[in-house]
């Protein structure tokens, strides 16, 4: 029959994933801000590592004749580790066939939330690890106000303020209120609704609580793409039918950390931390796990053993309170002095020397 209808000509895997693509923008909040890279993009391995340069320090008055002083350029590196993500839907081939409906679409429309929904996930989850942290018990056109501080000098250029749907109603109540239809900013992200003091703001379910938000700028987060969306179709014969799966390769990394601002209280993440083997020659090493895997830039482990006890310390504390304690940088598979019945312990600290994670682990002479 040369007219017969057959379900490969009503939905095609590739059409289906280029629609996804084109049309993924659109139904992403926190994504459109980010910056895309795509050096991993056809090359081997699942993981890319970026470097962060410490500081040399400011310059100094330079007596005439004298020397001027000269620092070694030192940095740390970040291994940010591609992920994959999918989601398949089903047709019934009675479906597909029926001529009721856009089948096709409501396929495209499905994938296309799923990994957008997910992917801006990932992007909120990079931007909950700020270093800058401006604590509220609500969020309030004046502690929005107020956080804006925490940018510095670098206040300029385009900002966005992702609050949730309460929030929202607070905010648009302030005399400082502008909605979209006054305001001639770029209101191009899905959800944008006004503008207050510079930000444009952006409503999201995502958000659940009146205690949470976030100002971004542009840049603040970089997605690592190793694969764009692929959509695969898999046929089952016996109840007629069509399974279609979409998939994502990328990972999601707070680049830049001068760039947001959360408002909300930081909370103290618990590491676990275990002995790796037995102490020989009076030494262990020591496998860290429960940190994110998208810290930004400037993030740094330090470690202290031999411990009596574990040391007490809070989020938000300065790394200058415990420096003599937790000196010791930490290096997964590094060996440390090790003592049965002492503890070992790890303390991350953010780019602002702010404790943001802990962890402890009794050394054992056997484990």
């Amino acid at each position: 029959m040369a007219n017969e209808t057959i379900l490969s000509s009503i939905i095609n895997p590739q059409v289906l994933a280029d629609m996804i693509e084109r049309k993924l923008v659109n139904e992403m909040k926190f994504t459109p801000l980010c910056k895309v890279d795509n050096t991993l993009v056809g090359r081997a391995g699942d993981t890319v590592t970026l470097p962060q340069y410490a500081y040399i320090g400011d310059a100094a008055d330079v007596a005439e004749l004298a020397n001027i002083s000269v620092s070694e350029l030192t940095a740390s590196t970040q291994a940010v580790k591609v992920k994959k993500i999918g989601k398949g839907a089903t047709i019934s081939d009675e479906a597909a066939l029926s001529g009721y409906g856009d089948p096709v679409g409501e396929i495209g429309k499905q994938l296309t939330v799923s990994i957008a929904s997910k992917v801006d996930n990932d992007v909120l989850a990079a931007l909950a690890n700020a270093t800058y942290i401006h604590p509220v018990v609500t969020v309030t056109p004046a502690e929005v106000n107020l956080a804006l501080i925490k940018l510095g000098e670098d206040y300029e250029g385009d900002k966005y303020l992702f609050v949730s749907p309460a929030s929202y109603a607070a905010i648009r109540a302030s005399v400082d209120w502008l909605p979209a239809s006054e305001v001639a900013a770029n209101m191009m992200i899905a959800g944008a609704v006004g503008m207050i003091y510079g930000c444009v703001v952006v409503v999201t379910n995502k958000i659940a609580t009146n205690n949470v938000a976030y100002i971004v700028k542009p840049g603040a987060v970089a997605l690592f793409m190793k694969r764009g969306t692929l959509v695969e179709s898999d046929r089952n014969i016996v109840n007629k039918s069509t399974t279609f799966t979409a998939d994502k390769h990328y990972a999601a990394y707070l680049y830049d950390a001068s760039k947001v601002v959360k408002m909300g209280a930081a909370t103290l993440t618990a590491l676990t931390v275990t002995q790796d083997a037995n102490i020989a020659n009076a030494k262990a090493s020591f496998s860290v796990d429960g940190f994110p895997t998208n810290l930004p830039y400037g993030w740094k482990a330090y470690c202290a053993t031999g411990l009596a006890s574990a040391t007490s310390v809070a989020v938000g504390d300065a790394y200058s309170t415990v420096s003599a304690t937790f000196g010791t940088a930490y290096e997964p598979g590094a060996q440390y002095a090790a003592v049965n019945a002492k503890v070992f312990q790890v303390i991350y600290i953010d780019a602002d020397s702010k404790i943001r994670a802990s962890g402890n682990v009794a050394i054992a002479t056997s484990i």
